[in-house]
């Protein structure tokens, strides 16, 4: 388990898929992560869910608890992970409308950076991020992410073609105390 000041990063439980069955259904949610949106039924989240609590080593995810009472609110996590390169993608879902804007992500990323860096000894740690995505932009830079790049018409949403950041942070950017 990570600590960080106001979220645990935690194994994946299978329990865990009654509550991101919600979020994986939730069209605009999905959507601002980047990913094709398809309804998911409750036994092939299940089946997510029990696959990612197996982390190979190519690939961690984790849930994100509220530290003051332990609710479940999302997932994080390091994905595509090079051990040659020394990188890995990251990746964070508040699936919780309720607990955004209380620095739950921010701390999440920030936790979760901390690891890459002084556990898994990682380089270097990317993401790609909608440019409309202005609420997890402003984590991702508060949290050390530089943007690198920019993907045109890289995702095809509402009829129409939106552009994509690639951001990335390496380990000597990173300031895991900031706030």
């Amino acid at each position: 388990m990570l600590e960080g000041r106001l979220v645990r990063l935690r194994a994946l439980k299978s329990d865990d898929a009654r509550v991101s069955f919600e979020w994986r259904n939730d069209f605009d949610l999905v959507s601002l992560q980047g990913g094709n949106f398809l309804p998911v039924s409750a036994e092939r989240e299940r089946e997510w869910i029990d696959t990612a609590v197996k982390n190979d080593s190519n690939n961690l995810r984790l849930a994100i608890e509220v530290r003051d009472g332990g609710k479940y609110i999302g997932n994080v996590g390091l994905t595509s992970i090079d051990w040659r390169n020394r990188r890995g993608e990251f990746g964070i879902f508040i699936g919780d409308r309720s607990e955004w804007g209380k620095g739950y992500g921010q701390d999440a990323t920030r936790t979760m950076l901390g690891f890459a860096f002084n556990e898994l000894n990682l380089a270097r740690v990317y993401l790609s991020v909608r440019v409309d995505n202005r609420p997890a932009i402003n984590i991702y830079e508060k949290c050390g992410f530089r943007q690198e790049g920019l993907l045109r018409g890289h995702l095809f949403r509402g009829g129409r073609y939106l552009d994509v950041y690639c951001m990335g942070i390496l380990r000597q950017e990173f300031a895991g105390d900031a706030v």
